[in-house]
């Protein structure tokens, strides 16, 4: 059993560490960003959403007619290599758009994949003191600022997840001080 002078140096240890790395801090960050980013790129057969709650895309996709080449087609779709005049053709054809091809390749209804999607969750995040960032490397920011511009804030919290991460930092430094206090 610790007496209370113990407890009081092990605390103020604690707090001396946390002065140059407020570890509950960064692991909330981390917990939060996973969380951010369920939300915001979906599950395989489910949307992401906007931090407003909103499913992706948040506005319909064009639907003037596209012809898109079937090398960048991971998936290949026979009954859309028929073109305008009814004949076979070489590359894919889709007369409603955009949506008709998202939905033909079976991708999620937004382009929040691939290297958007592995930066955002792999990342390190960088933590300095008590100062914790979740970062996209430059190549992704365009894409970001892109997406957002269309379909609304993507990579802010949301309410909930505010809420969340609220909890979650208050859990990692109840647990912190316990620990410490052992």
């Amino acid at each position: 059993m610790l007496t209370i002078e113990q407890s009081n140096q092990r605390i103020n240890e604690l707090i001396s560490q946390w002065k140059s790395n407020f570890t509950p801090l960064a692991d909330s960050v981390n917990f939060i960003r996973g969380e951010i980013s369920r939300r915001a790129f979906g599950g395989k057969s489910s949307p992401g959403e906007n931090t407003a709650g909103s499913t992706l895309p948040t506005v319909p996709y064009s639907t003037t007619p596209i012809y898109v080449s079937n090398d960048s087609i991971k998936r290949k779709v026979p009954s859309f290599q028929i073109g305008k005049r009814g004949t076979k053709i070489k590359s894919a054809y889709f007369p409603q758009g955009y949506g008709q091809l998202k939905d033909a390749v079976g991708r999620n209804p937004i382009e929040l994949t691939g290297t958007l999607f592995s930066a955002f969750a792999n990342n390190p995040i960088l933590a300095s003191g008590q100062n914790v960032s979740i970062e996209i490397p430059d190549d992704q920011a365009g894409k970001v600022k892109g997406l957002e511009r269309k379909y609304g804030t993507i990579f802010q919290m949301s309410d909930e997840e505010e809420e969340l991460f609220t909890d979650e930092l208050a859990q990692e430094i109840a647990d912190a001080i316990n620990k410490a206090l052992q």
